[in-house]
């Protein structure tokens, strides 16, 4: 499956209309897995690619319970910090799509930033569907207070929130011993690394999808030793509604187009990649 990059949608409604209602099925699932994305740059021009950066296209295959590749998420970067994300099936047709363009950067863990986008419009069957947007807030954790960012996706009538400061339960556990480790006189650094590493191995990370009351309806889960904002994963609908599900598809779809449209760490442009 090779899907274009193009977001337009096609103007027979008959096809659109039969692409969506293939999506929602694909969305009745349990689950469905995001495979590893395909990079492809398009270096036009080498000025272009001094100034803006790497005009790039990537793909995320995803795939229903039996494996099988049936949507893909085509994001489209056409400069650092502005991405277009569709949603499209293995024929190419587009169902839902966003344009966005980063702003300040919030979240600084070891290996990579998150940015905090503006609100992204969503739009769904060549209709207006709803937003998504990022914003942050405190938490308190192990006596240090840190900044998570929360993805917040409104509809028409239900509202989602993936909440990236609840993780595996287990793993959680293990980082905050990992803390303790290297912070407490006489236990050491070394025993911290070795809790950081093997929780971070063995563990998968999960955002935890709630609806507007607070209450878990999903969840996206990142395979172990994965890095928490890239693909692989697997989205967990569990409770949700059929428009929670398009939404929790959307908000992933806007968090994996911040991370590639960011810039490289340490610079301001030229010269960067996935």
């Amino acid at each position: 499956m090779n899907p274009p990059s193009a977001q337009a949608m096609t103007a027979d409604p008959s096809v659109v209309d039969a692409a969506v209602r293939f999506c929602d099925d694909v969305l009745a699932s349990p689950t469905v897995e995001l495979l590893n994305p395909r990079i492809k740059h398009n270096k036009k021009s080498i000025i272009k690619t001094m100034i803006s950066g790497f005009d790039k296209t990537v793909t995320i295959p995803i795939a229903n319970p039996t494996g099988a590749k049936v949507l893909s998420i085509v994001i489209h970067v056409p400069e650092y910090e502005v991405f277009h994300g569709s949603i499209v099936t293995a024929e190419g047709v587009c169902v839902a799509r966003i344009h966005a363009q980063l702003s300040k950067r919030i979240f600084k863990p070891h290996m990579y930033e998150l940015m905090e986008q503006l609100p992204v419009p969503i739009e769904w069957d060549n209709a207006p569907f709803g937003e998504v947007h990022v914003q942050t807030k405190d938490v308190n954790c192990c006596d240090v207070n840190h900044r998570f960012p929360d993805v917040l996706a409104q509809g028409p009538v239900d509202r989602i929130i993936v909440d990236m400061a609840e993780r595996h339960p287990t793993r959680a556990k293990i980082f905050k011993a990992a803390t303790y480790c290297c912070c407490l006189p006489g236990v050491g650094i070394i025993p911290g690394l070795l809790c950081f590493i093997y929780g971070g191995c063995c563990y998968p990370g999960e955002f935890h999808i709630k609806d507007s009351s607070g209450e878990k309806v999903g969840g996206f889960e990142r395979a172990p030793g994965s890095m928490e904002l890239q693909s692989p994963g697997v989205l967990h609908f569990e409770g949700m509604t059929s428009e929670q599900r398009r939404l929790a598809l959307a908000a992933v779809m806007v968090m994996e187009g911040g991370r590639f449209a960011q810039r490289p760490k340490g610079g301001s442009g030229g010269g960067g990649g996935a």
